[in-house]
């Protein structure tokens, strides 16, 4: 469906810019709406490495952990 065509698309930016935060981040959440939780939050990861300071990836790597995993994890992500 339309995830999986966002995926593509992803991945074919990532590919001609392996540094592109924002790819990597609509990366990040189309797995989050996959329930993909761990390819999530490597994909926000990647972002955060990029540009540490980039705030939107800290809050969808908070709310994946949030919502998949365990929320001390969360609550370190979110203060950011």
């Amino acid at each position: 469906g339309r995830y999986q065509t966002a995926l593509v698309y992803c991945d074919k930016a990532i590919k001609k810019n392996p540094d592109d935060k924002w790819a990597w981040y609509l990366k990040g959440k189309v797995y989050y709406h996959l329930k993909e939780s761990s390819k999530a939050v490597e994909c926000f990861n990647k972002s955060i490495q990029i540009d540490p300071n980039f705030a939107d990836a800290y809050f969808w790597m908070s709310l994946t952990y949030k919502s998949y995993f365990i929320t001390n994890e969360a609550s370190h992500y979110a203060v950011k």
